[in-house]
């Protein structure tokens, strides 16, 4: 029998119920409708939200015609073999962890490619934060680079 003192962080409750996680491949077109890549639901590697390892998983949206500009991933985190959808992120990139945490779960963000300027041909990069508010992962004010 082990005792001690040290206490172990428990495991965040997460909101709704674990749901088995959608398996979707979709193909990304340029603006004349060639594909361009081909993305599918998988495990950011690296990405830790609740402090114990649970894996993080990018889920695509899964219909036609999906743009790069308009490139979004539903949000899980998986519990055993179901996940919990905590929400929508906009871009192309896996998400990276940001310093701090809300409700227990840690901080985030996403940088994906924006026009330098309204009809620019030129891309710029712009990064989103997003927090865990209770319920959902909202995204904040994209800072441009």
């Amino acid at each position: 029998m082990i005792t001690g003192s040290a206490k172990t962080k428990k495991l965040p409750s997460l909101p709704g119920d674990c749901r088995p996680i959608p398996q979707v491949m979709a193909e990304i077109r340029d603006a004349h409708g060639q594909v361009q890549w081909v993305v599918e639901t998988h495990v950011v590697p690296n990405l830790d939200l609740d402090g114990h390892g649970s894996p993080v998983v990018l889920v695509p949206p899964n219909h036609l015609n999906i743009s790069q500009s308009g490139m979004w991933w539903r949000l899980f985190i998986q519990r055993g073999d179901c996940g919990y959808e905590l929400g929508i992120v906009i871009g192309m990139e896996d998400p990276i962890p940001e310093p701090g945490e809300s409700h227990g779960l840690r901080n985030f963000s996403v940088v994906e490619s924006v026009p330098v300027d309204v009809g620019a041909s030129e891309q710029g990069i712009g990064a989103t934060t997003y927090v865990f508010d209770g319920e959902r992962y909202k995204g904040g004010r994209t800072e441009y680079r």
